[in-house]
């Protein structure tokens, strides 16, 4: 990947985008080495941009420095549980809010990202990233973007967690489990519904926090 021919200021806000998106997504694991000449040579620019897309990084609190040397944070078990709670306690606001404004447009949208998860309910990844998108229709119907903007901090903390630490097996027979509740969702906000609403989301979302907080609890056992 080649991004040399960018301006400058654009340069710098592109590696930052992407390096922090192959943070997200898994593909740089928390405690991986990140090295700052690598990562130019992997994206064709020289090192200023990429010290900077660091530094930023760093402060967000996606890297982190150790003996002069920059590494992928990793959450432990404890700050994955308290993302998803606070993840539940944004999402209560984030549909209650909704629920008053929702029109159908929204349900439209609701429907349709329901749609494509159905079609790729045998594939984890791309159903995972309509999974996403599906949030993002509550999120943006709260029409509060102090509240989308704090939602989209914590999902970028436990986005990565979420591609590592669940397998494309497991995944495929969770599915449909997660379609159903998905669809229960729409129909009773249809229904007007809130407090059962409130209440499944609320255990959709523990039941991936609790997969998430085992397999790195089972990982840091092995470690020992």
């Amino acid at each position: 990947m080649n991004l040399s021919s960018l301006h400058v200021s654009t340069l710098r806000t592109e590696v930052y985008k992407l390096l922090k998106q192959q943070i997200i997504q898994g593909e740089r694991k928390p405690g991986q080495k990140v090295t700052i000449r690598q990562i130019a040579q992997d994206f064709g620019v020289s090192t200023m941009p990429v010290r900077e897309a660091i530094t930023t990084l760093k402060t967000e609190g996606f890297l982190f420095e150790e003996k002069r040397s920059f590494y992928v944070s990793r959450l432990s078990a404890n700050e994955v549980r308290e993302l998803f709670a606070i993840r539940n306690k944004l999402e209560e606001l984030a549909i209650g809010w909704a629920f008053e404004q929702a029109d159908e447009a929204v349900l439209h949208s609701l429907q349709e990202r329901i749609d494509e998860m159905d079609r790729y309910a045998l594939e984890p990844v791309k159903w995972r990233k309509q999974n996403r998108l599906f949030h993002q229709v509550w999120y943006e119907a709260s029409r509060s973007e102090p509240l989308m903007k704090s939602l989209e901090y914590v999902w970028s903390r436990i986005e990565a967690y979420m591609n590592i630490y669940t397998n494309i097996e497991s995944d495929v027979r969770s599915i449909h489990t997660s379609q159903k509740e998905h669809k229960q969702m729409l129909t009773l906000l249809q229904e007007n519904k809130r407090d059962e609403l409130l209440e499944l989301n609320g255990k959709h979302a523990k039941k991936t926090a609790e997969a998430i907080i085992q397999a790195i609890t089972e990982e840091d056992a092995a470690n020992e």
